[in-house]
């Protein structure tokens, strides 16, 4: 299975991305990286990112508009890759987002917030998307 990831951790400086092709060898999950890139957010995106980041409280008009110019930008970094990689496509996407916020209880993780809607990627790219990787995670007892 050949994957197209995407991630822009808490870094918020840009989305790294990278094609692995997965095979299970003698009951070993094995990953060949096939290409990887890291795209540096434009500037005035990036400035709105860190402007949205605690300790600032931004309202949902602000935590949606930013999750579509994020998911807009994940887009176009997913259809350059595609584009590199020629006629040989990924079976699937999977973008981790741009991470926003944890929620931490007495040292646990109970949420996590990565923004970057997936919907646009997956429309730009024709390819199905995993997301929400993260918070998966946090509900299964793990960090995020």
């Amino acid at each position: 299975m050949r994957v197209l990831g995407m991630i822009s951790g808490t870094s918020h400086d840009g989305i790294d991305v990278a094609v692995v092709d997965f095979a299970i060898d003698g009951g070993t999950l094995a990953g060949r990286i096939e290409y990887a890139a890291s795209v540096p957010y434009d500037p005035q995106l990036r400035s709105r990112i860190i402007a949205a980041l605690p300790p600032a409280r931004p309202g949902f008009e602000a935590g949606c508009e930013l999750d579509t110019s994020i998911g807009q930008a994940f887009a176009a970094v997913a259809a350059d890759a595609l584009t590199a990689l020629g006629p040989d496509r990924p079976d699937l996407i999977c973008s981790h987002g741009q991470t926003v916020f944890h929620w931490v209880v007495d040292g646990h993780a109970r949420g996590t917030l990565q923004l970057g809607q997936p919907a646009w990627i997956a429309e730009a790219t024709g390819l199905p998307v995993l997301s929400d990787v993260r918070a998966a995670d946090v509900a299964a007892g793990g960090e995020g």
